[in-house]
This record gives structure tokens, sequence and C-alpha cells, in this order.
């Protein structure tokens, strides 16, 4: 029986040609049951529309507004989903849920779509915190190219979350559930209630209108996505971010380049963290280009863009087993991994580290000459005049970043004004968040040097990790990898 599902049909129920055996899943909008198609002798899912603030099921099984009041709304978003669906099944891609029909019974409306058989990214994170960035982009490269698609037939998808995103038998992703996709060009705002999934959802979607909503509303439930795959919990909800704010109170948001640093590129992290910007125009404003950062072809801080010409693309023909990568949590973070290691052991831990590790899309070369680091790297600046322009400081800091002057002598690069300004604002949340981005990107290189051989080069890159480090926790870690990597080059030398 489905009845512990909300207002869902039973079990056994026939609607045409199609006999509904469960419910596969419900929200505020409908239901989505997976049901046996009689004529084609195969499985399907049937989403049913029922937007529970509106309707309910009375004993014949009719879907009926509660009130006259109600009728218009529901018969408006009737007719908004039977068109939908019809334009929906126009849509043919491999990684797009494929619409098979759709019809009118029980006074309502039914979407049929093509059963997918397999995990959703849900269920794959409820076994593992978090995966690797590798498995990470093969499953949204390709739900990028589906999702263009749909965008330029002017509809967003406006519920992707994990739950809504499938991986199939044969390790291929597809986005699911298409019964909240809205068309975005002159739409009238109406009372239908807005559907959200918190966490997911950006702040533009819980308004009744939807002409504020785009592509980067989709960008904002994939970007949330990846966060939770990335840091292992579902980011700050728009509505408690929109509080804090009109408040005047910081951004409750926790940034990936914080919250994941060290375990996936910078590049990477920082797409992520563009994807959940609060205001939509700070966002990506098409897939296309928020696809490039994903593969590390861009590396975008605030308005600043910096090339990565070293960029490699990252094959999307296959995805890895549904299984989540085997302990994720506990590879490598940082230097904890070679803390007590012996030379020897050392050597034999960082090989088998760079078996599983996936190096990041980073010229290294290209940035040699503009990132210089001395001895005296661990000495702190010299006090700071206190008239200083913090905002004339996050102004310089950031252009310093974007013409690649990271660190070096003197305080003219990124590290010595980022500093300062936490030496006067030590909660300076802009100057927090540029250390973060420092801290992630040494560390990358480092690795980098690691996967390379150039042990001695891996060596400097910790040192600046070092130098960008917020706490002396990460101060001291950083140090332990540059003793654990010069006993590595000792223990070669000896070789």
């Amino acid at each position: 029986m489905s009845r512990g599902f909300f207002q869902a049909l039973p079990s056994g129920s026939i609607i045409q040609r199609y006999t509904i055996h469960g419910v596969l899943g419900q929200g505020g909008f409908g239901i989505t049951y997976l049901a046996h198609d009689a004529n084609l002798s195969q499985p399907v899912a049937i989403k049913e529309y029922l937007p529970t603030d509106l309707c309910w099921r009375n004993t014949d099984d009719d879907v009926v507004p509660f009130t006259k009041s109600h009728r218009k709304d529901f018969r408006w978003g009737l007719n908004r989903f039977i068109t939908e669906a019809q334009t929906l099944s126009r849509f043919e891609h491999p990684n797009i849920v494929s619409v098979f029909s759709v019809f009118e019974m029980n006074r309502t409306a039914y979407m049929v779509m093509r059963y997918e058989d397999g995990s959703s990214l849900s269920e794959i994170l409820d076994r593992g915190a978090t995966l690797d960035e590798n498995w990470l982009k093969k499953m949204v490269l390709p739900i990028l190219d589906g999702l263009g698609v749909v965008h330029a037939a002017g509809f967003t998808h406006r519920d992707i979350k994990p739950g809504n995103i499938y991986i199939r038998k044969d390790h291929s992703p597809v986005l699911l559930d298409f019964g909240s996709a809205r068309r975005t060009e002159g739409v009238t705002a109406r009372t239908l209630t807005t559907l959200v999934s918190p966490g997911y959802a950006p702040f533009e979607q819980y308004y009744a209108r939807s002409d504020k909503q785009g592509p980067w509303t989709d960008i904002y439930g994939l970007g949330a996505t990846l966060y939770r795959a990335t840091v292992g919990t579902v980011p700050c909800d728009a509505i408690a971010r929109s509080e804090a704010l009109l408040s005047g109170a910081d951004d409750p948001y926790v940034p990936a380049t914080r919250a994941a640093a060290e375990r996936y590129s910078v590049e990477f992290l920082c797409a992520i963290d563009r994807a959940l910007s609060f205001r939509e125009e700070k966002r990506p404003q098409d897939l296309a280009g928020w696809k490039r950062e994903l593969e590390g072809e861009l590396l975008v801080i605030g308005s600043t863009v910096i090339p990565a010409a070293s960029a490699r693309p990252v094959a999307t023909q296959e995805i890895p087993d549904t299984r989540p990568p085997a302990d994720t949590r506990n590879r490598w973070r940082g230097t904890r991994l070679l803390k007590a290691a012996v030379p020897i052991a050392a050597v034999a831990g960082l090989a088998a580290w760079v078996t599983t590790y996936q190096p990041p899309v980073i010229d290294a070369d290209a940035m040699r000459s503009a990132i210089s680091f001395q001895a005296d790297a661990f000495t702190p600046e010299s006090p700071v005049d206190q008239g200083d322009d913090v905002d004339r400081l996050l102004q310089d800091a950031w252009r310093d970043l974007g013409e690649a002057r990271f660190i070096g002598p003197g305080d003219d690069n990124a590290l010595a004004r980022l500093r300062r300004v936490l030496e006067i604002d030590a909660d300076n949340e802009q100057a927090r968040n540029g250390m973060g981005i420092l801290h992630t990107y040494f560390l990358s290189i480092a690795r980098r040097a690691v996967d390379e051989g150039a042990v001695r080069r891996a060596v400097r890159h910790a040192r600046q990790a070092a130098a960008a480090s917020m706490t002396e926790e990460e101060r001291a870690a950083s140090r332990q990898l540059i003793f654990d990597l010069r006993k590595i080059g000792e223990h070669r030398a000896m070789r």
C-alpha cells in the first residue's frame, strides 16, 4: 500500500494502462509513483500533480481544491503542469529523464517518465560523508550538458538536489523530476506554492513570481549539491542567510574554500562558492561559463578571472561505481597522513597517496615567477598602521590575486595585504576567505609537486601554505609536512 504517503494512491490502483506499485517520492507539488505499463510491459515513473496546500484527494481518488478560492490557482498550475510535460517530452538527452506522455484523470494530471533504476546521489552520500572530486566532475558535467538543452528552451528545473540525481546501473548520471520546472520568460506572478528544498534553493525561489529565476537558479542547486558532496553538510538555508544579511550580520554561509580546503582543488571549490552566491547576479549566469570553472579552465575570485592555461578536460563517458570512494573523509588532509611517518614509511605512504590523488589543474610553472618565498616566511609582519584603509587593502589584495601576486618579499602582494587587514580586523570575512584561497592554492600545488616527484618544490609550496595559514594548528601541520618531505628527500639521496 502507498497510503503511508500523504494522499497517495494505493498500490494496485489503475490509471489508464498503468498499474501503481508504490511511491518513489513525495513533495509539496506532487507524488511520483512506480508503475507498470501494460502495453509496453515495462516499469515507468508517474508524477501526479497534487499541490498539497491547494487540494486534497476524496474517497473517489479525485483531486479536489479545498475551496472555491483555491480553484483558480489549482487550475492554473494544472494547465502549466500539462503544458510543460508536453514540452519536456520533446527533449532527448541521455542525462535528462525522458517524458513519455501526459494525461488527465481523477480531476488532475499525470506525467509518465522513464523509470531509472539505480541509486540516487542522496543515497550514495548517506553511505559516506563526502565524495572524490574526479567522481563528482564525472557526475555533474553530463548533467550540465543535459540541463543546457532545457535552459535553451527557456525552462529551469528549480529542484536540483541529491535526491533528484540518479546514478544508473551503468554508472551514468540522470537528472530526474521536472515536476517543478517553470518557464522563465514573461511569467506573471501567481500565488501558487513556491517549491523549495531548504539549503538547495536560492532566495529568489522563495518568491511566487518566477521572472527573477533562470539558469543561475539551477546553478545554485547544483552548487549546493556539490557543497553537500564535498563538505559533508547541506549549505546554510537562503532564508537564514537573508535574515542575517538584512540585520547587518555576516553571511552565515561557510565557504567551501574554507570548509573543504586541502581535499579538493581551489578552482573546484571556488566554482562551488560562486554558484552559492546569495545574490543571483553574483553567480555564473549560464552553465557553459560555470562548466569552465568546474573543469579548472578558469579560477574566478570575486570579479577577477584567472585563466588556467594548463587545464585538462575531465572525461565524462563513464562514472565510477555508485559506491562512494572508500572512506573519503579520512583521505589525505594536508599533512595528517604523514605526521607519524619515519623516512621509509613516509615514502611508502606518499606513494600510496600519489596513486589515489588526482592532481589539480594548475599551471605552477606559469606562476613561478610571480610566487617567490624566502626562508623567513614565518616571520610576523611589522606592526600595522591603524590608519590603513581596510576597503582599499582588500581591493588591492583582490587585484593582487587576479594578477597572480600571491606572495613575496615586501608588502606588494595579496598575502601581505590580507595579513594587514586581519591585524586591523581579525574577523574580516573577506580577508579570511582570501587567506583560505591562498592556503588551499599553495597546498594544491604542493601536492602537484609531490605527484611530479619534485620534493624541494613541494617543500617550498608547503611553506607558502603555512604562511597563509590562519591558525597555529594549520601552521604546525604545514611544518610537519615540510619535515616529512625533507626526510623523504634525504632518504632518496641515500639510495
